[in-house]
């Protein structure tokens, strides 16, 4: 008896848990462990110095700088220049300048204020044009609502392009006026777009601007949405009135139809339409096809235009001819295993000044390899590098003076580092590092770049180099941050690797409970992503995540994170092997992960383990908690996808084919199929108003665990996105997912 009662109070001890030397409130509220960037830096167009918006006293300047040196060179705007006064009659508007673009040629500056969010990564903001000559502020746009998206300087620095309602503009800005002209006409809410894109092209092609300029300014290519057959889904505000508001918009899910799209090229001279690229009018049928990506090569007289199947396992590079008005197929890609990943080829095409060959990007052999091309036929002139058996994860640019490419890559999955390609093909090492990870911003000349490096233990350090590498001077350290920690017991990642029954090598971090005694086994959080091309375990700082993972160690919590198979940096065959079957392999694996450490790790109690995570992570943790009801005590997700049929349909069906098409995989991979597990204690939440992976999603697993008759909790969050970010809301998500792992961990 007496040894029982020792043991139930040692249990309850630790149930209390020790006291974090950190708080929720300096994670969350106060920023405290926030790193800091080199926001705000912008090469300027001569190539040796760069300017920032800075505020000094609550007043807004735009100062010149030295890249050598960082020396202010001088001061190109003053608080009295931002002040917009219509006419002698007209009341001064005071201007709070958001950010500030420099044209081309040096003499213009677009300054933007007014910002606000469409969706996750659009705006709309209120722009205005200073004339450094004259030193006079005009408004760049009258028409409609008074905001504009996007406005952007042609190359030759004398126009700018923008959208107002959906509509196509420029202004011309010779003689330091402003003549603003409407290109189209019928964009509409909802129904037509020009020069953007709709939400599923935003989110999923990670395109938002959708307007060319072509190299001698003269034309404009845009894209054109007819979204007017995609249907709509709806939001419900709640804003404390009567009946809520609500926020309708186009949103096509798995399975049902996209937008009409196509490609204008404006001759703005006459403003007559020169090309109309629309697969429509080429027999294709509207569902069969996506434009995923619109360049100019370095000829105004040819544009590059990408053409994807539905499927995404078919890409044509085409090239459109504006004197002609033809096409051909400069390169066909095609995937007979799976889909052909766009967004992971960056920014290739990479046309070349000689206009004899193009730089493309392609994991045809199994890892992501360049190659040059031929403009004529689009072979293969030569392969640039040898990233067999490693993945490259970006092609940061081509200085073909030099013949010197620049890529990312990895060392190990979790780690990277920046080379150059040398004509011969020799590789040289820009960044010293041996571990963590670093990447590189060239200046458009190429001598120079903007250099960030960070590991688990390092804070971001941002240096400005030159093309080979050599240091030019520190512009952000974190020395603050580092000093803060320093005075601080920190428990940093350690990286560990371990083979899933069939032999798989996986790779995971972990950080063990601060304080430990002898012999004690320990409750353990474990969280995920898991989907197709992402990565968790790396070798970077993990900013606020990584200090609420302290403060759970600190409370006496174990922290792992494993990527699953699916997950990127290690080649085309590992992303790709959970194709049409979407959560069934990942959550195998997290759950072999949980056993594998309960197992072999003496300080693990695996009747302790739960997991977290938000988004596809939130889809992953309802599985565990599902599939793996035997190994998890306790899930939280946040924002989870339940069922890939309520999710987008350019991400899901690239993944899963249609719902007709893969039936059984929609069927067997929607977590409401397995509502009847539930055993252990379940956390979900979810922003009411999501955009991106909609509320209906919770809802529809809170209908077949309630059908179960099943107990768990939720927490939802009125009028928030995806992010669930804005005033305290991110702080109540870590607050009350800490008080469930203390109740039921």
């Amino acid at each position: 008896m007496k040894k029982t009662l020792v043991a139930f109070a040692f249990l309850m001890g630790f149930a209390i848990q020790l006291q974090a030397q950190i708080t929720l409130e300096e994670i969350w509220k106060k920023g405290t462990y926030a790193a800091q960037s080199a926001g705000g830096f912008h090469f300027m167009p001569d190539g040796e110095s760069y300017y920032s918006l800075i505020y000094w006293k609550d007043q807004p300047f735009v100062v010149r700088y030295e890249l050598s040196s960082g020396k202010a060179l001088d001061t190109i705007l003053r608080a009295k220049d931002f002040v917009y006064k219509s006419d002698e009659n007209s009341p001064s508007i005071t201007i709070k300048p958001s950010q500030v673009t420099i044209s081309p040629d040096g003499k213009r500056i677009l300054v933007a204020t007014d910002m606000e969010a469409i969706y996750r990564h659009s705006t709309v903001e209120k722009n205005y044009i200073y004339f450094l000559e004259s030193k006079k502020m005009d408004v760049l746009s009258i028409a409609g609502n008074g905001k504009q998206r996007y406005a952007q300087f042609s190359p030759d620095g004398l126009k700018v392009a923008y959208i107002v309602d959906n509509n196509m503009y420029y202004a011309d800005l010779q003689a330091d006026e402003i003549t603003e002209v409407q290109l189209t006409k019928d964009g509409a809410k909802n129904q037509i777009i020009y020069g953007a894109t709709d939400w599923v092209y935003e989110e999923e092609f990670g395109i938002n601007r959708a307007f060319y300029w072509s190299p001698d300014s003269r034309r404009l290519a845009f894209y054109r949405f007819d979204e007017s057959k995609v249907k709509q889904f709806t939001l419900p505000i709640y804003k404390n009135e009567t009946y809520p508001v609500s926020e309708t918009y186009r949103y096509p899910k798995a399975g049902e139809d996209n937008a009409v799209v196509s490609v204008q090229v404006m001759e703005l001279e006459n403003r007559k339409v020169i090309y109309d690229y629309n697969p429509i009018k080429l027999k294709y049928d509207a569902q069969s096809y996506y434009i995923p990506r619109v360049k100019w090569t370095q000829s105004s007289n040819y544009l590059c235009v990408e053409l994807l199947n539905r499927l995404q396992t078919n890409l044509d590079v085409l090239l459109l001819d504006m004197q002609n008005t033809t096409s051909r197929v400069l390169l066909n890609e095609l995937s007979k295993t799976a889909y052909v990943d766009v967004e992971a080829k960056g920014d290739a095409p990479i046309f070349l000044e000689d206009q004899t060959k193009f730089i493309w990007v392609t994991e045809e052999s199994g890892w992501m390899q360049a190659q040059f091309r031929s403009m004529i036929d689009g072979h293969v002139v030569s392969q640039i590098g040898n990233f067999e058996n490693r993945q490259m994860t970006h092609l940061y640019a081509y200085d073909e003076k030099k013949k010197l490419a620049f890529f990312q890559v990895c060392m190990k999955p979790f780690e990277k580092e920046v080379v150059a390609i040398t004509g011969d093909n020799a590789e040289i090492k820009i960044t010293a590092n041996t571990r963590g990870n670093a990447s590189v911003d060239f200046s458009d000349n190429l001598k120079y770049a903007v250099y960030t490096y960070s590991d688990v233990q390092t804070p971001p350090v941002v240096k400005l180099i030159n093309e080979d590498g050599s240091l030019l001077r520190i512009l952000e350290d974190n020395a603050n941050l580092k000093a803060k920690l320093a005075g601080m017991k920190m428990n940093y990642p350690s990286f560990f690797e371990f083979k899933t029954v069939d032999g798989t090598t996986l790779y995971g971090y972990n950080m063990k409970p601060s304080k430990m005694k002898k012999k004690a086994k320990c409750p353990v959080f474990m969280t995920c992503y898991g989907g197709p091309g992402s990565a968790q375990v790396e070798d970077r700082w993990g900013g606020a995540n990584f200090m609420y993972f302290q403060y759970l160690t600190d409370l006496g919590y174990g922290v792992v994170c494993v990527d699953n198979r699916g997950t990127g940096n290690r080649g085309a065959a590992f992303k790709q092997c959970t194709y049409l079957k979407l959560g069934e392999i990942e959550t195998i694996d997290q759950i072999e992960a949980a056993k594998y450490i309960g197992k072999n790790w003496s300080w693990v109690d695996a009747k302790r383990i739960s997991m977290f995570g938000w988004s596809y992570g939130g889809f992953m943790a309802s599985n565990c908690i599902l599939k793996g009801a035997d190994v998890f005590k306790c899930a939280i997700a946040v924002a989870p996808v339940t069922d890939w049929r309520f999710y987008d349909n350019i991400y899901t069906e690239r993944y899963m084919q249609t719902p007709s098409l893969n039936a059984s995989g929609y069927q067997n991979t929607a977590c409401t199929l397995y509502a009847d597990n539930l055993k252990g204690k379940f956390l979900l939440m979810h922003g009411t108003a999501d955009d991106n992976v909609h509320f209906q999603n919770s809802m529809e697993l809170t209908n077949a665990l309630f059908a179960k008759n099943k107990s768990f909790e939720q927490y939802f969050f009125p009028n928030k996105n995806h992010s669930i970010a804005g005033g305290y809301s991110r702080w109540l998500v870590y607050d009350k997912m800490t008080k469930f792992l203390q109740s039921n961990l």
